[in-house]
């Protein structure tokens, strides 16, 4: 046998080796992505399981950062305006001030002095005039949230895991409970009866729900965050079963 047919059969044995470790290996891999696909559905299960609230507490937080850039940054007051299912409540809001139903919008909104609402047509205490006058759209484009999610504001006091609201019904309507108002300075406003410092987001099927604080204070300015997934009583009273939340905001019978 001549060098050159050694030489040929060599390569060629190497060519055979060479295809037969790359099948090996191939088919190794392979598995691997198998069982990693296996071990991911439980998790893609449980992901998908809470993705309503989830999903909604990260749209409430994006927008809350949104809205404090632009009051600072206007030097203006500026509201996130929550829609909401508005059936089971009376008085329905006032018309055209609240987006629609699983939206959220950001304006800035008219002010009189010191960071009070601008209140042309109602005298206090009379009348509950929140800040509904819309000036500068920061959101043209509404955003929206799940469809089975309800959010409104109000306050929560942790230590009695205790969220309540203040509030006026007259003929304006529940607005302030779908508002958060930030000033122009970052913090509440001066005039911050009408200013929540807490979001209540709740699913009205399964009853999962998150407070979240919106970082507003009075004197300060804190990172927004969930604060509660798990609230005890709702304006004073025990709350008996998570999904009752929504009997409970609609029903509740604001300050008079």
């Amino acid at each position: 046998m001549t060098t050159e047919m050694v030489m040929t059969s060599r390569r060629g044995n190497s060519s055979r080796q060479l295809h037969a470790f790359t099948a090996v290996e191939l088919l190794f891999v392979v598995a691997i992505m198998a069982l990693l696909a296996v071990m991911a559905v439980p998790s893609f299960a449980r992901l998908n399981k809470a993705s309503k609230v989830d999903q909604t507490i990260r749209s409430v937080l994006s927008t809350l950062r949104q809205a404090r850039y632009s009051a600072v940054n206007l030097r203006r007051c500026t509201a996130i305006m929550y829609g909401d299912d508005f059936s089971g409540i009376n008085p329905k809001p006032l018309g055209g001030v609240l987006p629609k139903q699983n939206e959220m919008q950001i304006w800035t909104v008219l002010e009189s002095v010191h960071n009070t609402p601008y209140q042309p047509d109602v005298t206090w205490p009379t009348a509950w005039y929140p800040f509904r006058f819309q000036d500068i759209a920061i959101t043209p484009k509404p955003i929206s949230f799940p469809d089975g999610i309800r959010i409104v504001t109000g306050f929560y006091d942790g230590n009695k895991g205790d969220f309540t609201f203040w509030f006026r019904k007259t003929n304006v309507g529940e607005i302030s409970r779908h508002q958060t108002i930030i000033a122009g300075d970052g913090t509440l406003p001066a005039w911050h009866c009408n200013a929540s410092s807490h979001v209540l987001i709740w699913d009205v099927t399964t009853g999962e729900h998150a407070v979240i604080l919106t970082g507003a204070a009075w004197n300060a300015y804190q990172r927004p965050r969930v604060v509660s997934r798990a609230i005890a009583k709702f304006g004073g009273v025990p709350l008996s079963h998570p999904r009752d939340i929504t009997k409970r905001v609609d029903t509740y019978p604001g300050n008079m």
